[in-house]
């Protein structure tokens, strides 16, 4: 896992301190001021890692990369590639943090912290934020802490989920509405009864077999799975008709 975390900075380095990179930050240098002062790349990088500087400054030049990605210029990438090296330190202390408390998970950890930044920079309104580079690595740590939050979750939902389950045959993925013992027309009645059977599952019996939506969309409502959704949505039919055969 370091190693991915690492081979994703040395492509982003290689990336900006190529010669077209480096033609295309010196280009830019004639028409932003807050790029003029440097060398070439390697210089601003210096500068945005450092701890010493302007904070204003900086600030301002995080600002023109940031602009420069969301209104998809031509050297949108080239400005990726140095916010990304500019902001690295902090997203490396986020990699590291995560790291250790998301063992289970570190397959998905770059690519977590890599959507999150991605979708942090396209998405950041500028006009409301006084401190760019520590805003922005404090919303990418409280996304990624919650979406490895939710991820975790899942997974521990699905552990649950006994191995027999998967062999349950389409006979029990199906219910008529006709079987239920209640009136299926009050809503309130037919949830109260299936709650007593199968608890919590009573929401996606009554979205599948009574409202007719897919168990792909009763998953995304319900934020798990849709493997969790069917294997639970199959356990709950199962349930349902042993109880109706004890009372037959």
């Amino acid at each position: 896992m370091r190693a991915c975390w690492e081979a994703l900075h040395a492509s982003f380095v290689r990336s900006v301190t190529s010669l077209k990179a480096e033609q295309q930050f010196k280009a830019m240098g004639k028409s932003l001021p807050e790029l003029a002062s440097f060398e070439g790349t390697g210089a601003l990088i210096a500068h945005l890692t450092t701890r010493s500087g302007d904070l204003d400054v900086k600030d301002q030049i995080y600002e023109v990369l940031i602009e420069a990605v969301q209104s998809r210029s031509d050297w949108a990438e080239l400005a990726t590639g140095l916010l990304w090296l500019g902001l690295w330190p902090g997203l490396d202390a986020i990699f590291r943090q995560r790291l250790r408390g998301f063992v289970e998970l570190r397959e998905d950890l770059v690519a977590e912290i890599s959507f999150v930044f991605t979708t942090t920079v396209a998405r950041i309104d500028l006009s409301g934020v006084q401190r760019v580079a520590a805003t922005l690595v404090l919303n990418v740590e409280r996304d990624v802490h919650e979406c490895l939050t939710r991820r975790r979750t899942h997974e521990a939902r699905l552990s649950d989920i006994t191995d027999h389950e998967d062999d349950l045959g389409d006979e029990t993925s199906r219910l008529d509405e006709r079987e239920l013992f209640a009136d299926a027309q009050d809503l309130r009645a037919v949830r109260d009864w299936l709650r007593s059977i199968v608890g919590r599952d009573a929401t996606l019996v009554i979205g599948a077999v009574l409202c007719g939506h897919d168990q792909g969309e009763l998953a995304d409502h319900l934020g798990i799975r849709p493997a969790a959704a069917r294997k639970r949505f199959q356990r709950a039919i199962k349930r349902i008709r042993d109880h109706l055969g004890e009372r037959s």
